[in-house]
């Protein structure tokens, strides 16, 4: 058995005609304020969302700085403790050889006074025994180193070996005086490598306090950056809804005028 759709009354259908009639001059009377509401709240979500990219873009900035900063923190603290080492090692060094020196400017001093007590000596050495100590000093065979009453002659040999040894005296003398320039001046670098090094060591110190403020300077431009996008985005957000109002406002007495 089929059933038949029951047609729509006349009354029915004037009813529904009524209702999309009242729902489309509703728009219709409401048409500009709601393009008004449209256009605030698109304005402000693209308003939104600007500010928002903005303080992400601003914040992947602050990250990739702070990153960096804690990256040449890290070298710089690296490089502290790199060239801290090196000083102290240094240092070691230069004590060692600064108690080297000491040590050979004490010896040095000991040999001149026992030179000095032995030349005393010799003056008063009997003929024999001057012989005896001028053919050890010269390396002079004993044999040609005589004595004469009290002079004490020399045979060839035992000559040439006395002039050969005084040669070297001349020398000696002006190796001494150029190891002490030497010196000297490896003391003077000694102590300026020194003062480079804790100047080093205070400018290693100075960039690792900046490199921490600029860390600091970064989290807090980011801080700023959001605070001023959450305001800027509420002063807009303000603005629209004043804008908003008086605007329908105005816009629906000018309608209401018109009958619309």
């Amino acid at each position: 058995m089929s059933t038949q759709p029951v047609p729509a009354t006349p009354s029915v259908i004037t009813k529904v005609e009524n209702t999309i009639k009242s729902e489309f001059s509703w728009l219709q009377k409401h048409e500009r304020l709601l393009i008004v509401a449209m256009v605030l709240i698109f304005g402000y979500v693209g308003i939104n969302h600007y500010l928002n990219n903005a303080a992400a873009k601003a914040e992947i900035r602050a990250t990739v700085a702070e990153a960096k900063a804690a990256t040449s923190d890290d070298a710089a603290v690296k490089a502290a403790s790199a060239v801290a080492q090196i000083q102290q090692q240094y240092q070691v060094l230069a004590t060692h050889d600064q108690a080297l020196i000491a040590s050979l400017a004490q010896a040095a001093v000991a040999r001149q006074a026992t030179t000095v007590a032995q030349q005393k000596t010799d003056t008063t050495l009997a003929p024999s025994a001057l012989a005896s100590r001028i053919a050890t000093l010269s390396s002079a065979p004993p044999a040609e180193v005589t004595l004469s009453g009290d002079s004490i002659n020399l045979g060839r040999n035992a000559a040439v070996a006395v002039a050969q040894t005084l040669e070297l005296v001349p020398e000696l003398r002006a190796d001494l005086a150029d190891e002490t320039s030497i010196a000297t001046a490896t003391q003077a670098q000694l102590t300026s490598a020194n003062g480079v090094i804790a100047a080093q060591g205070i400018q290693i110190t100075a960039l690792n306090i900046a490199r921490t403020a600029d860390a600091g300077a970064c989290k807090a431009d980011l801080a700023q950056v959001k605070s001023d996008a959450h305001k800027q985005n509420m002063t807009w957000f303000k603005r629209g809804l004043k804008i908003g109002g008086v605007g329908g406002f105005i816009a629906g007495l000018y309608f209401h005028a018109l009958g619309l």
